[in-house]
């Protein structure tokens, strides 16, 4: 597992993440993602948003921390393979499309949820 640490990130196609992401800005994911191992992606030290343009599956645990941010799923989430759990916090969650997540469950802490 490995950790990157940057002010912001923004990645326009398809990635994989196997480790944590901690930023102070925020976090642009613009094509699916496959979470290979759990991870965690953090910006709420700067209270940057994190969005998701694409699918975001994987058989582990992804959680994202937003802080003061907002979180947003433009697409569905499990769509490939269900995620093992999902956990959010964030000012704000945005869901636009399914959602599959295996033993582990959803938990999100937010101020509004949609």
């Amino acid at each position: 597992e490995s950790t990157l640490a940057a002010t912001t990130v923004t990645v326009t196609g398809a990635a994989e993440l196997g480790g944590d992401v901690t930023t102070t800005g925020l976090q642009s994911w613009g094509g699916a993602v496959t979470v290979t191992g759990d991870t965690e992606l953090d910006s709420s030290a700067g209270g940057g948003n994190i969005t998701f343009a694409a699918d975001v599956s994987g058989d582990a645990l992804l959680t994202v921390t937003a802080g003061t941010g907002d979180v947003t799923f433009q697409d569905t989430i499990g769509g490939v393979t269900p995620l093992s759990g999902l956990v959010l916090t964030a000012n704000s969650v945005d869901f636009t499309g399914a959602i599959a997540v295996d033993d582990q469950g959803l938990m999100v802490t937010a101020s509004t949820t949609t």
